[in-house]
């Protein structure tokens, strides 16, 4: 049975839902086909996680942010495990390109949603390799109507604005679509800042691939 909250929000009529991407619309991962163990570089996968995302894990909000790109990061990887960076790139770029949707179920939801007037977008914190390559390997051009991205933005859905009452990732959006926080809602595996519920800013955590079919399922009815 869903939580009470994701049927309130159900009754409500959003001109705009945004999407977070890495664990709620997808779960796969940067090098993910070097987990395979017949890859011929699969022990380069924990190698490659352990050192970026626990060992030197600041660098990942300034390369969401935009303060750095993925040429950046991998020189950093490539010297700090000695491993070819050309190689590197190469094989995120190929994980990147062959992502993939964690239901084949999303797409008839986004058609449906958008079919009702809905603007159906992706908001995400995430680096340059998601206009690169994640977003045409998977061809979501094709399903959504646009696409807020960290890295160009130079804001995470985090950053927020109290004395002003705003949350900086959405507002450019916002103004431009003429929206106001009680029109959208924010799909998402993160709980973000209070201030989402306080400034009105429609929100529902995402835990899991049948909680956010659960969830699409009640927000189409």
């Amino acid at each position: 049975m869903l939580h009470n909250k994701v049927r309130n929000n159900a009754q409500m009529r959003y001109k705009a839902i945004f999407f977070d991407f890495h664990k709620t619309l997808s779960s796969s991962l940067y090098w993910e086909q070097l987990k395979d163990t017949n890859h011929p570089r699969h022990e380069w996968f924990d190698k490659i996680t352990r050192f970026l995302f626990e060992e030197n894990k600041q660098i990942i909000n300034p390369w969401m942010r935009g303060e750095y790109d993925t040429n950046y990061v991998t020189d950093i990887i490539s010297q700090g495990l000695g491993l070819p960076k050309s190689t590197l790139k190469e094989d995120l770029e190929y994980s990147c390109r062959k992502m993939k949707f964690i239901s084949e179920e999303i797409p008839k939801f986004i058609k449906m949603f958008r079919s009702r007037g809905i603007k159906c977008v992706v908001a995400t914190d995430h680096t340059d390799v998601f206009r690169e390559h994640i977003l045409p390997g998977m061809k979501l051009d094709e399903l959504f109507d646009d696409f807020l991205i960290s890295y160009e933005i130079g804001k995470l859905k985090s950053d927020i604005d109290r004395e002003n009452k705003k949350i900086l990732f959405f507002e450019t959006f916002l103004k431009k679509n003429d929206l106001k926080y009680k029109d959208v809602l924010l799909l998402d595996d993160c709980m973000h800042d209070v201030s989402y519920k306080e400034f009105g800013f429609g929100q529902i955590r995402i835990e899991g691939r049948d909680h956010l079919l659960d969830t699409l399922k009640v927000l189409a009815n």
